[in-house]
């Protein structure tokens, strides 16, 4: 509705543990508020090995706190359709506080409670939810290549594999120049599109073959700070996937990581793409 609301306090990930902010937000209709409240007296879902991200909360909790709370949040951090998530893959402590409570919201209430204690045990230990590296996660990377190489490791660069052909002792590369060599192991850490070119053969892969993949795209925007207004006490803002917009998030990095920006300068991340739309893929850089 073009309005930013904020989540109510006390949420965790979306999952409501105060009443009464949960009572007063605008985000979720009086219809859906009382849905959530079933959660307090439904029995936990059974499951034999597994369940869908969405189908959880949606038992759980109805569809208009998915929508509206929980998988814009959720969801978000994955860039994927949270039904076709698995939550035993990805978030399985709640299905264990479903478990040990009877509840969802009793399990969140209580996660809550404990981290209330153990900030008050550890007084002096940072209270900051985000982390990032001083100089950029590039940092990371640079560190970790000077670190293996000083190790003896021979990083080879613009070396496109063109096939991996398997024996019973070893693993040929082939290169794209056709040039071949072998290997006693090897981790492959490419997306699936690509090694499915080296394992198309193997029917271990076939799964790979009809996985869904969602092209996103990060968008990093600069202004000057006295062309901005911002009266909102937040880092940022997240959009239902129902809302017709291309962007799913929107990150006020200036006040999130205040190191990043120069002083007088105002930097905004927002996030584009969402599963089943090619917004991404339909423009060039």
């Amino acid at each position: 509705k073009n309005k930013l609301y904020p989540i109510p306090g006390g949420s965790i990930m979306g999952i409501p543990t105060d009443i009464k902010p949960f009572i007063k937000t605008r985000l979720i209709s009086p219809i859906g508020k009382l849905r959530a409240g079933l959660d307090l007296f439904k029995k936990p879902i059974e499951i034999e090995d597994d369940i869908s991200v969405g189908s959880f909360f949606r038992q759980r909790l109805g569809n208009e706190v998915l929508e509206n709370l929980i998988e814009p949040l959720m969801g978000g951090i994955y860039g994927t359709d949270i039904d076709q998530l698995s939550l035993m893959s990805t978030f399985p402590n709640f299905k264990e506080k479903e478990e040990q409570f009877g509840s969802l919201i009793k399990g969140m209430k209580d996660e809550k409670e404990q981290r209330i204690k153990k900030r008050q045990l550890y007084p002096g230990a940072p209270k900051e939810q985000f982390k990032q590296f001083r100089h950029g996660l590039s940092s990371f990377i640079e560190a970790l290549v000077k670190d293996i190489e000083s190790k003896g490791v021979h990083i080879r660069y613009n070396k496109p594999v063109k096939d991996i052909l398997i024996s019973q002792k070893d693993y040929e590369i082939l290169l794209e120049d056709d040039s071949k060599e072998k290997f006693n192991g090897l981790l492959v850490t490419t997306p699936h599109q690509v090694f499915l070119n080296w394992f198309s053969h193997d029917p271990a892969f076939d799964y790979f073959k009809n996985m869904d993949s969602t092209t996103v795209a990060t968008v990093v925007l600069a202004f000057d700070e006295k062309n901005i207004t911002n009266t909102y006490d937040g880092t940022g803002f997240v959009i239902a996937r129902t809302s017709q917009t291309d962007i799913t998030a929107c990150t006020w990095t200036t006040k999130k990581w205040p190191f990043t920006t120069p002083k007088g300068k105002v930097l905004l991340r927002a996030y584009v793409g969402k599963p089943g739309d090619t917004v991404v893929d339909d423009h060039t850089d």
